[in-house]
């Protein structure tokens, strides 16, 4: 992880709905439930304006118990999504 990733704050808007995603989450493959989570995890991501890059995201993800190649994957999605 590098030194960017480990000082990184997210907003506690974003927060919120980061750590709702990933409670709910199968971190082996993501259910369409999931997907929706996420989408507005996005979302509030945009809105608040979160700097958060995809490396960060990929991070994130793997901190919270995600395989490193799907992090990977759903990382690449929010990339394109913001």
């Amino acid at each position: 992880m590098n030194i960017k990733s480990q000082t990184h704050k997210l907003s506690p808007k974003v927060k919120e709905s980061f750590d709702k995603f990933v409670a709910f989450a199968n971190k082996r493959g993501l259910h369409p439930y999931d997907w929706g989570r996420f989408y507005d995890f996005i979302r509030i991501s945009h809105r608040w304006r979160s700097k958060l890059a995809a490396e960060d995201m990929r991070d994130l993800l793997v901190k919270a118990g995600f395989a490193d190649s799907y992090a990977v994957d759903i990382a690449s999605v929010y990339e394109h999504g913001k």
